[in-house]
């Protein structure tokens, strides 16, 4: 999880118990030394932990941004909670007809950008059975590879490199940093 700010958000990570086939609570095959972790998640705090051994629980008291990602271990539902509807600027800005009645919903998205356009799962997917290369000749725009560009093993010093082709996710230079801030 990656805080981004601004309000520092209060981080809680508490030991689960592990379960056997039946449900049932059994010894935890792996030792956890502690039973609850407190931490402050301040802007540029990334926090990796393990899914499988940690129930993870986050709570602010304003508004702040986060980006999750799970890495080859299944990731539990997302469940809101304390979240109050009239706090979602969602519906709240902007002219137009008035939203729904009844009970709000927050809608929580996520998404990646990845080398070759392969900005969905299919298509990434997709690009890694069909053993695509997405290797590019290293733009001028990132950095000029011909100055720092030796082929010769024999001749090659320490700042220099073999290499002319890297894989790169198109339009990063027009990302606004300065929007997060």
């Amino acid at each position: 999880v990656h805080f981004m700010g601004p309000a520092v958000a209060d981080v809680t990570l508490e030991a689960k118990e592990a379960e056997d086939d039946d449900g049932g609570a059994v010894a935890s095959a792996t030792a956890v030394k502690q039973e609850s972790v407190q931490i402050a998640g301040e802007a540029n705090t990334i926090l990796v932990y393990r899914t499988g051994i940690f129930r993870y629980e986050v709570q602010a008291p304003s508004e702040f941004l986060s980006v999750s990602a799970t890495l080859l271990e299944h990731a539990d539902a997302l469940v809101l909670q304390d979240f109050k509807a009239e706090d979602a600027l969602l519906l709240a800005s902007g002219v137009g007809p008035s939203g729904p009645s009844g009970e709000q919903v927050c809608v929580v998205n996520q998404a990646t950008r990845l080398m070759a356009c392969w900005d969905e799962v299919e298509g990434y997917g997709a690009g890694l059975v069909g053993g695509c290369d997405s290797g590019i000749e290293i733009p001028l725009m990132r950095w000029d590879v011909n100055f720092y560009y030796n082929p010769d093993d024999a001749t090659r010093v320490p700042g220099q490199c073999y290499l002319k082709h890297q894989s790169y996710v198109e339009g990063l230079e027009l990302f606004d940093n300065k929007y997060f801030e």
